[in-house]
């Protein structure tokens, strides 16, 4: 009993592996409009050259117009 146990706790995590696995998801962003918080620095700049490199409208929003202006040059380049 204890051996059909396990033997099925082991079929129904295979089955759960197979099946929730995480696949990449790849959403285009070309001639889409983007809007990002914080991004002038970090992740958020990071997120905003990436958008942008791909050919997305990006809005962002910062607490500084000076990190924003840098950002933009930054993001220009």
């Amino acid at each position: 009993m204890v051996l059909f146990g396990l033997l099925l706790l082991l079929v129904l995590l295979l089955v759960l592996y197979f099946v929730v696995q995480p696949r990449p998801v790849n959403i285009p962003i070309k001639d889409r409009h983007d809007f990002i918080t914080g991004g002038s620095m970090g992740i958020g700049l990071a997120i905003a050259k990436q958008a942008a490199s791909e050919g997305a409208r990006i809005s962002r929003l910062t607490r500084s117009m000076d990190q924003l202006e840098k950002a933009k040059q930054s993001i220009n380049q």
